[in-house]
């Protein structure tokens, strides 16, 4: 049976994000943005039952289209959040400091990098830190519609959401300002918890 999706909890205070991002936009992007994904990804599987019970299959591209959509913004999301908290002194674990040297040189490089990918992007989109089971390192994947370009294969562990909604009440069209504001509020000891999640599991 399934178990429909719901809006994950913050686990942090959109308060202690500021100054760096401001967190009643935390707030509206969470409980509407967010939120709409969920309900949409319910409602629309609830269409795509229907449609199957009631052998209307002409409809079920469309409705599969669409809770790919839903549901891609609901993980997509839900991922972002996990790694967000108030700044501090956070660190790499030694595994994920060492990948990312390995792919990108440095961790300053990794960061210039996110920021010059989510610049390129054309209009809204996701840039993603992936681990790449099959060339075993670490890349960048940059997305405009995450229904259609987020690749299976590959396991995110950072996501950076770069629809105008994220980030224009505070940043305007400053993208590039609001990306590094946002890489400044990354736990990274979280995310290298998630990268050993994904490194054990290969």
């Amino acid at each position: 049976m399934h178990t429909p999706f719901s809006l994950p909890e913050l686990s942090f205070d959109p308060a202690v994000l500021a100054p760096f991002l401001d967190p009643s936009t935390i707030e509206i992007h969470h409980s509407r943005h967010h939120r709409a994904y969920v309900q949409g990804a319910n409602e629309t599987y609830e269409k795509i039952v229907e449609a199957r019970n009631k052998s209307q299959y002409s409809q079920l591209m469309k409705l599969e289209k669409d809770f790919a959509f839903h549901h891609a913004g609901h993980v997509l999301h839900s991922l972002m959040w996990r790694h967000m908290g108030a700044p501090s002194e956070t660190k790499l674990s030694d595994t994920l400091s060492r990948h990312i040297a390995a792919s990108f040189g440095n961790l300053d490089t990794f960061v210039a990098e996110v920021s010059i990918t989510a610049s390129q992007i054309q209009g809204s989109g996701w840039v993603l830190a992936c681990w790449d089971p099959v060339g075993h390192h670490i890349m960048l994947q940059a997305i405009n519609n995450h229904e259609l370009g987020f690749s299976p294969m590959m396991q995110p562990f950072i996501a950076v959401d770069v629809w105008e909604h994220a980030y224009y009440l505070q940043f305007h069209n400053k993208r590039a300002d609001y990306v590094d504001a946002f890489m400044k509020v990354l736990q990274w000891e979280s995310i290298s918890e998630h990268f050993a999640e994904i490194m054990s599991t290969k």
